[in-house]
């Protein structure tokens, strides 16, 4: 365990909003606080506003939402005896947890220490009190014997690594953002069954030709019924395998860069692919990795050989009430129901889940 410099965590920061500190505390005294179930009041030196805004940008990649007094827009203007209460008043019981950024500005501060007395009555008993040290770029920190008695927040392993667990719910988001476009899908058809139109329909304005005309609109018969529920299901079913190929590429990306996490395109392998990890140890079942092999020929024979089997794709596998085999049925037509599509969607997302598991089970961050 290491504590971090003033160096590393303005780098961290940096990497996180792309060099600009896009999440500064607010300088004219307004502070739109974060929704999470957990709050620190962030002690600190005045002197060290660049490093609460580096700090804040450190907490909330963790999830945690922090208070920052001179950030508070019902606090006087000049520090009195008002600001002391309300200051008492945050730390006992506004905010969950208290964390002094203990620099060596904020060690030296009357205010700081005052801060931590109260911290040591009302938190420490809770577990609630820690120090977040932060040296200086040759490493020396100026901390009193006393703070020593209290819990660190220390570096024991890349700051970068951390993101590695967020990996997965990027993608939950992602395919639960695919499913809702699948039901928004079926608005359309609910529109068409409106026929017949007497006035022409008027779309988006971010379309240069925006306007459907009503014998258009009419004209469109149950073969162009069909054929934009077949488009539906490709879309779905491509965009799902698209989904998961990408969480798997990123998670092994990251895997061999140091369990850094790691943007593939970043990496100059062009082997890079979904396999890759579910090749490593101990993260699914050889049940899951048929399925996933077999996902990824469904999906290839749907989309990519527009609807049959193909021999250079073999399938041989069970979706829901859809059963494939495509030796001997080579140049046949394929198509998969709406409600097993649905069901992939569940169990890919139940794979996943597991073997994201697995992986931090297996593969320890350090």
């Amino acid at each position: 365990m290491a504590i971090i410099t003033r160096e590393k965590l303005a780098s961290y920061a940096s990497s996180k909003v792309g060099g600009g500190l896009s999440g500064k505390v607010n300088e004219i005294r307004t502070y739109t606080k974060m929704d999470s179930t957990t709050s620190i009041f962030l002690s600190h030196s005045h002197k060290d506003k660049n490093i609460v805004e580096q700090a804040k940008i450190f907490f909330e990649t963790l999830g945690i939402k922090i208070y920052v007094d001179w950030a508070d827009e019902t606090m006087p203007e000049s520090p009195n005896a008002t600001t002391a209460q309300n200051i008492k008043t945050q730390i006992i019981s506004g905010n969950d947890k208290f964390v002094l950024l203990a620099t060596n500005n904020a060690v030296a501060s009357k205010w700081c220490n005052w801060e931590v007395g109260i911290a040591d009555s009302h938190k420490l008993v809770k577990r609630k009190l820690a120090l977040f040290p932060i040296a200086e770029n040759n490493n020396t920190w100026n901390g009193n014997e006393y703070l020593k008695i209290y819990p660190r927040i220390e570096i024991g392993y890349n700051l970068k690594a951390k993101e590695m667990t967020t990996i997965l719910g990027k993608f939950n988001g992602s395919i639960e953002r695919i499913k809702n476009n699948f039901y928004f899908s079926f608005l359309a058809l609910n529109f068409i069954n409106q026929k017949p139109f007497t006035t022409d329909v008027v779309l988006s304005d971010k379309l240069s030709e925006n306007i459907m005309t009503a014998n258009s609109i009419n004209s469109f018969d149950l073969d162009g019924v069909n054929e934009y529920e077949n488009s539906i299901r490709r879309h779905l079913l491509n965009d799902l395998v698209i989904a998961y190929e990408r969480y798997s590429m990123i998670m092994y990306a990251s895997h061999i860069n140091g369990q850094t996490s790691t943007e593939p395109a970043t990496l100059n392998n062009r082997k890079l692919g979904a396999h890759n990890f579910e090749q490593l140890q101990n993260i699914y079942s050889n049940d899951d990795k048929i399925f996933l092999v077999q996902l990824r020929r469904l999906r290839n024979s749907i989309v990519h050989y527009n609807g049959v089997y193909s021999a250079t794709n073999e399938l041989n596998y069970s979706f829901g009430t859809n059963t494939y085999k495509s030796v001997g049925n080579e140049g046949q037509n394929i198509a998969i129901e709406f409600d097993n599509i649905l069901l992939i969607y569940n169990r890919l997302r139940d794979i996943t889940k597991s073997g994201n598991d697995n992986y931090f089970a297996n593969y320890p961050l350090k």
